[in-house]
C-alpha cells in the first residue's frame, strides 16, 4: 500500500470501530527519543523518519505535527492527500488540542470516540485531552486508549526484538545498585510518597546499572515499580545473564516479564502513595494505577538523580570526550582528503568514522547511532538523516554539517561541526553565517550564572548574537546528555519558554555535576545550514557575599574551522578565548594522531592572526 492507501484503510477501521478521531505518535512505550520498529507505526502510515511527530486523522482530515528541526523533512517524507503540516514551535505545542476539538465538532453525533495507543502517549498528553474533549459543546466524546488501529492493519508489523543485557560496572557507574534505590527511596519520603513507576528505559538503565542493546541507544525496554520493599524490574529477563539475575535479586529486585507491568500495577495497595512524574510515563501505565492510591505529582526523582553526574561518571565522561573529538578530527582529515576523489556521500560517510571509533575498546559498537551528515541545503534540515536511497553526494565545495552522536562505556557524546569543503558562491554569507555562530556558543560557554538560574534565561545569552543579526534557531540551545544512556537527556534544558511548553524543563535550574550539549546554528532552507556543538558540564565558579555562581566547564575541545571564521567579527577576547580553546586542542589530540594527522591539527589549531 502507499500513503494514502494506508490512510483509506485506517479511515475504514475507524468507521468499523466507532472511532471519529484517531492519533497515532513517534512514542513508543517507554518514551524514548528512538525506537525498535514494532513501535513505528506512525512511519509506516505517514513515512515520516524523524523523532518527534505525532498525526492526527478524521474520516475527511489528516493533520501532522512535528517541530522545527523536522519540519521541511516532514513535508518532504509525507505525501499524503491535503495533509495539513503544524510545525508546534510557531503554532504553539497545544494547538493540537484545538484542532482535536474543532474536528470533532464538526462531526455529526452527540456521541463520539477519539482513540490513541494509550502505551505511546504520555500521561500528561492523556490527561490534557481528556480534559479538552469536554469544550466540546453539545456533545461527549470517550478517549479510548485501548485501541491500537494502526496495528489491525499493518500485516507485515515485526516483532518486539530484544537484545542481551549487559552490567556497567562500578569503574564506570561509581555508585552501586542500592546506593541508588536508597536515595530513590529517600526522594520519595521527602516528598510524602513509598510508590513510584520508572517509566522510561533511560531511568531504569540507570537505576539498575546495566545496559542494553535493544537501540541505537544503550537502552532495554522495560519498566521498574519501586515499592518500600521491593523493585519490580520488568523486562525481557532472558536477556538477562543468569548471574546477573542474581546480583539483582540480591540487591533488592523482583524479576518480571515486560508485559506483567500493568498487572503488577493494579497490585498497588489502595493506602499506597504514588510518586509520578506525568511526563515520564506513559497512559496505560498511569490508567493501571487503582483509582483510590493517593498520586503525588512531581518531576521524576530518578531523572533527578542521574543529572547529577557522579566524580566518576565525570572523569569517565572527560576521557570519553578527549577520544572521541580526536576520533572525529581523524574523520574530518579523512573526508577533506578524499573529497575531491568523487566517492563520498552523506549516507557513506559513516563507514570511515565507524572504523576510526572501532580503534577504541569502549565504544560501543554493535548499534552504531547513525551519523547527521548534511550537505549544503540538505543541513537546513536541522535533523536531516541520509539513507541509502536519498542522500547528496560530496563535492570539494561548500559546507558539511556533521552531528555525531556516539556511545562509549564511559560516556555519551554528542558533538556537531561545519566544515568547509572548498569555495561556493554563497560563501561570503556562510563565513558570516558560521561566525555568529561560534560566537553565540562563545557567549554561553563564557557566561557565568548565579544558583537557581534556569534554562529560560541562559537560552537568550546565546541567541543574543543570533538577534541582534535578526537570525533565530527554531529548538532549545542545550539539552543534557545521558551517560552511556542517551544523547538528549533532561531535566537540563536551556530553552526559549515557548519551545516544548510541554516538557517545562526550562523552568528548571542548571545544578553542578549536570552535563549538557550547547548547539547553536543558522538553517537558511533550500541554500545551507550551520550548527556548531560541544559538551560540557556545570562546576562552581565562587561564592561570595552576593551569592554563589557557577559556570560551564567544557568537555569535547575540537578545532573550530579556520576557513570558515571571519576575524573581523570578533572581538580581541573572542579571538583570545578561540585561541586558548585550540591550544587545548592540539594538547589533547595530538597524542592520538599520526604525523599527517599532526600536522593536519596543527594547521587548524594555530592562532588565529599567525
Amino acid at each position: 500500500m502507499d500513503l494514502n492507501e494506508k490512510i483509506a484503510a485506517l479511515r475504514e477501521r475507524m468507521r468499523q470501530c466507532g472511532v471519529d478521531l484517531f492519533m497515532t505518535t513517534t512514542e513508543d512505550a517507554y518514551l524514548a527519543e528512538s525506537a525498535v520498529d514494532y513501535w513505528r507505526g506512525l512511519r509506516w502510515l505517514t513515512g515520516f523518519s524523524g523523532t518527534l511527530a505525532y498525526a492526527m486523522v478524521t474520516q475527511d482530515a489528516v493533520s501532522f505535527w512535528t517541530d522545527a528541526r523536522y519540519i521541511i523533512q516532514a513535508r518532504h517524507q509525507v505525501k499524503i492527500d491535503q495533509v495539513e503540516y503544524y510545525d508546534v514551535t510557531k503554532v504553539g505545542a497545544d494547538y493540537y488540542l484545538d484542532w482535536m476539538v474543532e474536528k470533532l465538532s464538526a462531526v455529526e453525533g452527540e456521541q463520539l470516540v477519539m482513540a490513541v495507543d494509550g502505551r505511546t502517549i504520555t500521561t500528561a498528553k492523556g490527561l490534557l485531552m481528556k480534559e479538552n474533549l469536554q469544550r466540546l459543546q453539545g456533545k461527549t466524546c470517550v478517549l479510548r486508549t485501548d485501541l491500537d488501529l494502526v496495528n489491525d492493519i499493518w500485516a507485515d508489523r515485526p516483532a518486539p526484538a530484544y537484545c542481551p543485557i549487559f552490567e556497567h560496572e562500578m569503574k564506570y557507574a561509581g555508585r552501586s545498585r542500592q546506593e541508588k534505590l536508597a536515595d530513590l527511596r529517600a526522594g520519595l519520603a521527602e516528598n510524602g510518597a513509598d510508590h513510584t513507576i520508572v517509566g522510561t528505559m533511560e531511568g531504569v538503565v540507570w537505576l539498575t546499572n546495566m545496559r542494553g542493546q535493544d537501540l541505537v541507544n544503550p537502552l532495554f525496554m522495560s519498566h521498574v515499580l519501586v515499592t518500600p520493599d521491593t523493585a519490580k524490574l520488568f523486562a525481557c529477563i532472558p536477556m538477562i545473564p543468569p548471574e546477573l539475575q542474581e546480583k539483582l535479586r540480591q540487591d533488592g529486585y523482583e524479576l518480571y516479564d515486560i508485559d506483567q507491568a500493568e498487572a503488577e500495577i493494579r497490585k498497588i495497595s489502595p493506602d499506597a502513595k504514588l510518586f509520578y512524574d506525568p511526563y515520564r510515563m506513559n497512559y496505560a501505565l498511569f490508567a493501571a494505577v487503582p483509582e483510590p492510591v493517593k498520586k503525588i505529582r512531581g518531576f521524576d526523582l530518578v531523572n533527578d538523580l542521574k543529572a547529577i553526574k557522579n566524580p566518576v561518571e565525570i572523569q569517565n565522561f572527560i576521557r570519553t570526550d578527549q577520544a572521541e573529538c580526536a576520533a572525529l578530527f581523524r574523520f574530518f582529515h579523512y573526508i577533506k582528503k578524499h573529497v575531491g576523489e568523487g566517492n563520498l556521500d552523506e549516507y557513506n560517510l559513516w563507514e570511515p568514522l565507524y572504523r576510526i571509533r572501532c580503534e577504541n575498546p569502549e565504544y560501543l559498537r554493535s548499534k552504531p547511532y547513525p551519523l547527521m551528515a548534511a550537505y549544503m541545503e540538505n543541513a537546513a534540515g536541522p535533523h536531516y538523516f541520509a539513507t541509502a536511497e536519498e542522500h547528496a553526494p560530496l563535492r570539494p565545495s561548500g559546507v558539511l554539517l556533521i552531528d555525531a552522536l556516539a556511545h562509549y562505556y564511559g560516556g555519551t557524546t554528542d558533538l556537531t561541526r561545519t566544515l568547509y569543503l572548498g569555495p561556493c558562491p554563497e560563501e561570503e554569507e556562510i563565513r558570516r553565517d558560521y561566525t555568529l555562530t561560534l560566537r553565540s556558543l562563545m557567549d554561553l560557554t563564557r557566561q557565568v550564572f548565579r544558583e537557581g538560574v534556569d534554562g529560560a534565561y541562559l537560552d537568550s545569552v546565546a541567541r543574543r548574537i543570533m538577534w541582534n543579526a535578526h537570525l533565530q534557531y527554531g529548538y532549545g540551545t542545550g539539552h543534557g546528555v545521558g551517560y552511556c544512556i542517551v544523547p538528549h537527556e533532561g531535566p537540563q534544558f536551556i530553552s526559549e519558554p515557548s519551545y516544548k511548553k510541554e516538557w517545562a524543563f526550562c523552568f528548571l535550574p542548571i545544578k553542578p555535576g549536570m552535563v549538557m550539549s550547547l548547539e547553536p546554528g543558522v538553517y537558511k532552507e533550500g541554500r545551507y545550514g550551520v550548527r556548531l556543538e560541544d559538551n560540557m558540564y556545570i562546576v562552581e565558579d565562587l561564592t561570595n557575599e552576593f551569592g554563589t555562581f557557577y559556570r560551564f566547564q567544557v568537555m569535547s575541545y575540537l578545532p573550530f574551522e579556520r576557513e570558515l571564521i571571519d576575524v573581523e567579527m570578533l572581538h580581541p577576547d573572542e579571538i583570545e578565548w578561540i585561541d586558548q580553546y585550540h591550544q587545548i586542542c592540539w594538547e589533547n589530540l595530538s597524542p592520538y594522531m599520526n604525523q599527517e594527522e599532526k600536522e593536519a591539527l596543527r594547521e587548524a589549531t594555530a592562532p588565529l592572526q599567525a
